[in-house]
C-alpha cells in the first residue's frame, strides 16, 4: 500500500497502471458505474450501505488482483479516522456543560419571575398559609 492515498485514490491508481478501463471493472463486477465512481472518489455516502462498499471493494480488489483483506483494511482505516475527525470537530463545536447549565438556569430563571414565581433559592423563612 502506498502511503498518502485514500482506498479510492489507491484503485484508482492501480486500475490506470493496469490500463483497465472503469467500464471493464462494471462487467466483470457487475457494480455499477456510478457506484466505481464514488469508490474511486471515496464518496462511500453515495452507496446503499457500509455492507454494499465492503463487498463493493471487495470486488473490485479481486477484479484488479489485489488482497481484497487489505483493501477492506485500508477503507476500514480510513473511515474510522474520518469519523473520528467529526467527532473532534463536533465537540470542539459544542459549548462546555457548565456554560450551556448557566445560560439554562438563567432562561428559567427569567421565565419563572415572568410568571410571578418566587426564586428558586429560598431566604430561610418558610409562609404558612393561616389555619381556619
Amino acid at each position: 500500500m502506498e502511503h498518502g492515498l485514500t482506498v479510492g485514490q489507491y484503485l484508482q491508481k492501480q486500475r490506470e497502471e493496469k490500463k483497465v478501463p472503469l467500464e471493464d471493472v462494471a462487467s466483470v463486477t457487475r457494480i455499477t458505474l456510478a457506484n466505481l465512481q464514488a469508490l474511486e472518489r471515496d464518496e462511500f455516502y453515495r452507496l446503499p450501505a457500509e455492507t454494499f462498499a465492503r463487498g463493493f471493494l471487495r470486488a473490485y480488489a479481486k477484479s484488479l488482483d489485489l488482497d481484497p483483506v487489505q483493501i477492506i483494511d485500508l477503507y476500514k482505516r480510513q473511515t474510522e479516522e474520518e469519523k473520528n475527525q467529526i467527532q473532534e470537530r463536533e465537540l470542539a463545536a459544542r459549548p462546555s456543560p457548565s456554560f450551556l447549565k448557566n445560560i439554562l438556569n438563567l432562561f428559567f430563571g427569567f421565565i419563572a419571575t415572568l410568571a410571578g414565581a418566587s426564586p428558586s433559592f429560598s431566604s430561610g423563612k418558610v409562609i404558612l398559609p393561616p389555619k381556619n
